[in-house]
C-alpha cells in the first residue's frame, strides 16, 4: 500500500512540474537546401579512396566557395578543420588539400588591412575546434591532435606566407610556430609529424627558394624550444643550410664550429640517429632518454637531408664517407649488442644508401656488419628479420637496373671485397644473378678477373671455406656465360648501307672466360696451390656446359671456343709454368699433341677455303677439340675417338667418303648423357647431311628398330653396363657436388629451398633419362583396340619380361614367406589356407636359425626382381632417349636433303617406329620429322628424285603397314605417307596415277570385306578429297 501511494504521489509531481504546450519551447527546425545536400557529398567524397574522386570533390568545394555566403564558407571551414580530425579512410589527405586551396584563395590573394589579426583569429580557430570534447581515449586524443598539425600545415603549404614579404609574414609565422612547439611538446606520439610541419615552410612549390628569414626563424624557434638536437631539428638544421646564403647565418651556440658533420660531434648526432631522442642541453624543456613513448619503426627524417650533406662532402674526400657510415650506421645498428627493431631500421638505412649513394659510394653502404646480418638472417624463414633482410638485397637488383656502373660497383664489393661468391646461396636470392643481367660488356673484363683474383687466392670467411669458395666461382663463371646473348648487328646506313662501326656495343671477352676455365679445370700453377680433384672436375664440369651454352645460344658461330680450350692447354703446357692436370702415358700424349697440331692445321685452312668447304673443316675442328677435352675429362674412350677421327681425316684428304664413319662417330657422342655432344653431333652432322650415302642413312635408321627394353639396350651398345654405370656416376658426382656445396653454406639442410635445386641441375652438362616419366601407352585412343593391340605390338612385347603380372609376384612372394614363416597365406582365389604344421608352439634355435636363411633367400630372390624391374625401366628411358637423339638429326637431314632420292628411305622406317614405340612423345615425334617432309616439299614445289618402280615399292610398304595400324598418330601418319608417295609418283607421270588407283583399290576391297581390319578410315577420305582436288 505504501509503495502504492509513493508511485502515485511521484506521477502527481511529475504532472504538476510539466509543461503546458502554451510553455513548452519548440524545437528549432532545420531545413536543408540543395546546396547543404551538394556539399554533404562532397565532403563524404573527401573521404575516398580514389585520389581522382577526392581532387574532384576538392575542386567542386573551391568552386562553390566562389558564390558562397559568408556564413557558409565558415562553416565550410570549420568541417574542413574538423575533418582533419578524422582517420576515416582517406579522409586527412582530401580534408587537408581542401583547406590549403581553401586558404589559398581566402588569405592568400589580396592583401588585407587587419591579414595579420585574420590570421591570428585562424589559428586560434584550429586550438579550438582540435579539441577533444568530453574524456577522451588515447586514439581519440591523438587523433585531434594530429588535426591540429595538419591544419598548422595546410596554413604553411599555402600562400598565406610565400606570397607576402619575409617583414609582413615573420611574426605570424613565429606566431605559428609557438602553436607547433606547444604541440611538440604536449604529444610524443606525433613529434616527428610536428618536426616535419615545421621545417615545411623551407619546401616550396615555386622555383624561388625560402626566404632565409623564415629559414632563420625555424632554427631560432628549435633553440628556444630546446629541440636543436632533436631528429627534427637536425634536419631543419641540414635543410636550413643550404638556404642560408652565409654560415655566420646559423644560430651559435648549437653545433661545434656550426656543423652537425664536425668529427667532435659525431657521438651526439649518431646519439640522435639512432635513438630518436633528444641531445640537448635544456633537459628540462624536453626530456632526453626515451622521449617520444613510442617505438621507432623506420629511419628518422633527418636522414634524407643528412646522407645528402654527407654525399657533398664525401665527393672531394672518400674517406669521410667510410668512417661516417662505419659509426653512424655499421657499429650504431649493426653490432652484435644491437636488438632486432635496431637492426630492422639499419637495414632500412642500407636500402635508403644503396638508393640515394653515387656510383662511387654506393658499395661502402655493404660494409661487413651489414652483410653479415644480411646472410644470417636470411639463412632461416624462422629468423625475425628474414623478410626484413631481402629489402637491401631488391634494392641492389634495382639500382643495378637503373645503372650499370653501380652495377658493376656492387658486384665487385660482393665477390671482390667481401669473396662472397655464393651470395646467392646464402641469402636465397637471385641478387649476383641480377647484378650478372646488369653489369656491361665493358666491365665484363674487370669482373672476370676479380673472379679470378677469388679463385686463386680464395677467402675465408664464417660461411665459406677456400673449396665452397672456388666451387662457386666455377658456378659464377657459368651465370655470366649463360647471362650472355647473340649481339645485335649494328643498324645499317641509309644511304650507303654500311655498318655504322660508332657507338656499337662491345663484344663479350669469350675467350678471356675459357682461359680462366681452362687454367683451373685442366692444369696447374707451379707457383700457386693446386685446386682439388673435386674442385678441377667442378670446373671441368663447368667448362663444357659453357661450350654447350655457346652452340646452344648462337654465340660461337666460328666453332671457336673449344679450339681456343684446346691451344691453351697446349700453349700452357708447353710454357713450363703449368703443368697437366692429366697423367697420361706416352701413347696417349702423342695422340694428344698430334690432335692439338692438327686443330692448328685446320684454323689455316679454315682461313683459305671456300665457304662450300668451311662447314665441313669446322666439323672436324670441332670434333677434334672436344674429343681431346673428353680425354682430359678422363675417357679412356675418347683415345680411340681421336684415333678414328685421324683415319677419316686421312681418307677425307684422298677424296673418299667419310660420312658413314663420321656418322658412327657422331652415334658414340650421342650414346653420351651429355647436352654438349647432341649439339656437338648435331652441328657436324648439318654440315655433312647433304653427303650422306645410304649406308650412313641405315646406320641411323637401324637404331629406330631396336627394342625398347633392356636386350635393345644391349644390341645398341656392347658395353651397355659401362654406359649404365657411366650413367650414374656422372648423376651421382652432380649430386655429391650439390650437396657438399649445400653442407657449407652456412644453412640448414632443412631449410633449403627448391629453386636453388633448380640452380643446381641446370649447371650440369649432364642429360638425366627419366625413364619414370615416360608414357606406358603411345595414345588415349589405344584403348578403342585394345583387344587386337598385342598382335600389332609384338616387336615390344619384350617390356612385359620384367614387369609382367606385378600381382602374381606380390602373390607368389606371400605364398613362399607364408610357406616359410607356417602361417596363414592366400590363395590365387583370395582363400585363406591353413599349414597342416601350424601347431601354435614356439621354435627352439635351430628351427629359428634354419627359418633365417629360408628368410633371407626369399627377400633375396624378391630383390633382383625389383632390381630387374628397375634395369629394365632404366634400359627403356635410354633406347627412347637414343631414338629421340637420332630423330633430332633425321630432323636435320630431312631440312637439307628433302629433294634427294634417298630421304624416302626414312619414310617406312618412321611408321614403324609410331606403331611399335611405347612412347606417346617419340611417336609424335616420329611423325612430326614425316610431317616435316611433306610440308618442305610442299613448300619449296619440289619432290625427291626416284624411280617409279622404287616409288610403287615403298607404296606397297606402306599399305602392308596401314594393315597393321592401331593409333590415330600411326593412321594419320600413314595415310599422309602414302599420299605423298603418289603426289611424287603422278608429279613424275600423270599415268602413273592408274596404278595407284588400282592399290587404292584393292586396299579398299579389304578393308570393306573384312570387318576387323585396322586399315584406318582416313585413308580412303583422304585419297579421295586429293583427287578431286588434283584432278581441277
Amino acid at each position: 500500500m505504501g509503495t502504492k501511494r509513493l508511485r502515485e504521489e511521484k506521477v502527481g509531481a511529475q504532472d504538476s512540474s510539466a509543461h503546458t504546450d502554451a510553455q513548452r519551447p519548440r524545437k528549432k527546425l532545420h531545413t536543408y537546401s540543395e546546396d547543404d545536400t551538394r556539399l554533404a557529398q562532397w565532403f563524404n567524397d573527401l573521404a575516398d579512396d580514389v585520389r581522382a574522386t577526392r581532387i574532384s570533390a576538392c575542386r567542386e568545394i573551391v568552386l562553390f566557395l566562389d558564390r558562397a555566403t559568408h556564413e557558409q564558407a565558415d562553416r565550410i571551414l570549420e568541417k574542413l578543420i574538423r575533418g582533419l580530425c578524422s582517420n576515416r579512410k582517406a579522409a586527412r589527405l582530401g580534408f587537408s588539400l581542401t583547406l590549403t586551396a581553401l586558404l589559398d584563395g581566402t588569405y592568400g590573394q589580396a592583401a588585407h588591412a587587419d591579414w595579420e589579426r585574420q590570421i591570428r583569429g585562424l589559428l586560434s580557430t584550429v586550438e579550438s575546434l582540435t579539441i577533444p570534447p568530453g574524456n577522451p581515449s588515447n586514439q581519440e586524443r591523438k587523433d585531434y591532435q594530429l588535426g591540429r598539425c595538419l591544419a598548422f600545415r595546410a596554413v604553411i603549404q599555402s600562400k598565406i606566407l610565400h606570397n607576402r614579404r619575409a617583414s609582413e609574414g615573420l611574426a605570424i609565422f613565429e606566431h605559428l610556430l609557438d602553436h607547433l612547439f606547444s604541440l611538440y611538446k604536449e604529444a610524443p606520439a606525433i613529434r616527428q609529424e610536428c618536426g616535419s610541419t615545421a621545417n615545411s615552410i623551407l619546401v616550396t612549390g615555386s622555383a624561388s627558394p625560402p626566404d632565409s628569414a623564415y629559414a632563420t626563424a625555424l632554427l631560432q624557434a628549435y633553440q628556444k624550444h630546446g629541440a636543436a638536437k632533436t631528429p627534427e631539428g637536425l634536419a631543419a638544421w641540414l635543410e636550413a643550410n643550404l638556404i642560408l646564403p652565409d654560415p655566420a647565418d646559423l644560430p651559435d651556440g648549437v653545433w661545434h664550429k656550426r656543423d652537425p658533420l664536425d668529427p667532435k660531434e659525431r657521438a651526439t648526432l649518431i646519439h640522435i640517429l639512432r635513438d630518436n631522442s633528444n641531445e640537448s642541453g635544456d633537459d628540462h624543456v624536453i626530456p632526453k632518454k626515451g622521449s617520444t613513448g613510442y617505438a621507432q619503426k623506420s629511419p628518422c627524417v633527418a636522414w634524407d637531408p643528412l646522407l645528402k650533406a654527407v654525399i657533398s662532402r664525401s665527393l672531394d674526400n672518400g674517406s669521410f664517407f667510410t668512417q661516417f657510415w662505419k659509426e653512424a650506421v655499421d657499429e650504431a645498428f649493426f653490432s652484435t649488442k644491437a636488438s632486432s627493431e635496431r637492426k630492422a631500421i639499419g637495414l632500412q638505412l642500407v636500402r635508403l644508401g644503396i638508393a640515394r649513394l653515387p656510383p662511387a659510394l654506393v658499395s661502402g653502404a655493404l660494409s661487413p656488419h651489414v652483410v653479415r646480418c644480411i646472410i644470417n638472417q636470411r639463412s632461416s624463414p624462422k629468423n625475425t628479420l628474414h623478410a626484413a633482410a631481402e629489402v637491401p638485397l631488391k634494392a641492389i637488383c634495382s639500382r643495378a637496373k637503373t645503372d650499370s656502373d653501380s652495377a658493376f660497383a656492387l658486384l665487385s664489393t660482393l665477390t671482390g671485397e667481401l669473396g662472397l661468391v655464393n651470395l646467392d646461396k646464402l641469402t636465397r636470392t637471385k641478387t649476383l644473378d641480377e647484378l650478372l643481367s646488369c653489369v656491361s660488356n665493358e666491365d665484363m673484363d674487370s669482373v672476370l678477373e676479380l673472379v679470378e683474383t677469388t679463385i686463386r687466392k680464395p677467402k675465408t670467411l664464417e660461411h665459406l671455406d677456400a673449396e665452397i669458395s672456388q666451387r662457386s666461382s666455377a658456378d659464377l663463371l657459368l651465370s655470366i656465360a649463360r647471362k650472355q646473348r647473340p649481339p645485335i648487328a649494328p643498324a645499317a646506313d641509309e644511304q650507303s648501307g654500311d655498318a655504322r662501326p660508332s657507338g656499337s656495343p662491345s663484344v663479350f671477352p669469350w675467350l678471356k672466360l675459357f682461359s680462366i676455365l681452362t687454367r683451373y679445370a685442366y692444369l696447374s700453377n707451379r707457383n700457386d696451390q693446386a685446386v682439388s680433384d673435386a674442385v678441377r672436375q667442378i670446373f671441368q664440369t663447368r667448362t663444357m656446359s659453357c661450350l654447350t651454352h655457346t652452340m646452344d645460344a648462337g654465340l660461337d658461330p666460328g666453332l671457336q671456343h673449344a679450339a681456343h680450350v684446346v691451344q691453351t692447354i697446349r700453349k700452357l703446357a708447353k710454357s713450363g709454368e703449368y703443368e697437366l692436370g692429366l697423367r697420361a702415358d706416352s701413347t696417349v700424349s702423342e695422340i694428344l699433341t698430334r690432335s692439338s697440331i692438327r686443330i692448328h692445321d685446320l684454323e689455316k685452312q679454315l682461313r683459305k677455303s671456300s665457304p662450300t668447304q668451311q662447314s665441313i673443316l669446322s666439323a672436324f675442328k670441332l670434333l677434334y677439340a672436344l674429343s681431346v677435352l673428353q680425354v682430359h675429362n678422363g675417357d679412356g674412350d675418347a683415345v680411340s675417338i681421336l684415333e678414328e677421327l685421324h683415319e677419316i681425316d686421312s681418307m677425307a684428304s684422298a677424296n673418299n667418303s667419310t660420312s658413314t664413319s663420321l656418322i658412327e662417330i657422331l652415334l658414340g657422342f650421342l650414346s653420351r648423357p651429355s647436352a654438349l655432344f647432341r649439339k656437338l653431333a648435331e652441328q657436324v652432322f648439318s654440315a655433312i647431311a647433304v653427303q650422306v650415302d645410304t649406308e650412313g642413312l641405315h646406320a641411323l635408321l637401324e637404331i629406330l628398330d631396336k627394342p625398347e627394353n633392356l636386350n635393345g639396350q644391349q644390341e645398341l651398345f656392347e658395353n651397355a653396363d659401362d654406359v649404365a654405370e657411366e650413367l650414374a656416376s656422372m648423376v651421382e658426382n652432380e649430386a655429391t657436388a650439390h650437396l657438399s656445396d649445400s653442407s657449407g653454406d652456412g644453412s640448414s639442410d632443412e631449410d633449403d629451398e627448391d629453386d636453388e635445386d633448380d640452380d643446381d641441375e641446370d649447371a650440369s652438362d649432364v642429360e638425366v633419362v627419366e625413364a619414370h616419366g615416360l608414357q606406358e601407352a603411345t595414345d588415349s585412343s589405344n584403348a578403342e583396340d585394345d583387344s587386337d593391340g598385342s598382335d600389332a605390338s609384338s616387336e615390344s612385347s619384350n617390356d612385359g619380361d620384367a614387369a609382367s603380372e606385378p600381382d602374381a609376384e606380390l602373390t607368389a612372394f606371400e605364398s613362399k614367406l607364408a610357406q616359410a614363416l607356417k602361417t596363414n597365406k592366400l590363395t590365387p582365389n583370395g582363400e585363406t589356407t591353413t599349414s597342416d604344421t601350424s601347431d601354435e608352439s614356439d621354435m627352439d634355435d635351430d628351427q629359428m636359425m634354419e627359418l633365417d636363411g629360408h628368410l633371407t633367400k626369399i627377400f633375396q630372390e624378391r630383390t633382383k626382381q625389383s632390381n630387374k624391374k628397375k634395369d629394365n625401366r632404366d634400359a627403356k628411358g635410354t633406347v627412347v632417349n637414343f631414338k629421340n637423339r637420332v630423330l633430332d638429326l633425321l630432323t636435320i637431314y630431312v631440312k637439307q636433303g628433302y629433294s634427294q632420292g634417298l630421304v624416302l628411305e626414312i619414310v617406312l622406317p618412321l611408321l614403324q617406329l609410331t606403331r611399335t614405340t611405347s612412347t606417346q612423345d617419340l611417336s609424335a615425334r616420329a611423325f612430326a620429322v614425316l610431317k616435316l617432309l611433306f610440308d618442305t616439299c610442299s613448300k619449296q614445289k619440289t619432290w625427291p628424285e626416284a624411280d617409279t618402280e622404287e616409288l610403287f615399292t615403298y607404296l606397297a610398304g606402306i599399305h602392308k603397314e596401314a594393315r597393321s595400324s592401331i593409333t590415330k598418330v600411326h593412321g594419320s601418319a600413314v595415310s599422309r605417307s602414302s599420299l605423298f608417295i603418289v603426289k611424287i609418283a603422278v608429279a613424275k607421270d600423270r599415268k602413273n596415277y592408274s596404278k595407284s588407283a588400282d592399290m587404292y583399290a584393292t586396299l579398299q576391297k579389304e578393308w570393306y570385306s573384312q570387318p576387323k581390319s585396322k586399315i584406318p578410315n582416313a585413308m580412303f577420305t583422304e585419297w579421295t578429297s586429293w583427287g578431286i582436288n588434283s584432278r581441277k
